[in-house]
């Protein structure tokens, strides 16, 4: 699984920071409240 050129290129610790980033900006959060409420909507 890490042979995959996906993780090579992106390691895991660069996913998380790039994540945290988004989940203190505005944007991000936004972001996960539209997948929340998607995710709300798909399951009833």
């Amino acid at each position: 699984m890490n042979d995959h050129p996906f993780f090579k290129a992106y390691p895991i610790e660069n996913t998380l920071k790039t994540y945290n980033k988004y989940i203190n900006n505005c944007f991000g959060f936004f972001l996960i409240q539209i997948v929340k409420i998607s995710f709300i909507i798909c399951v009833v």
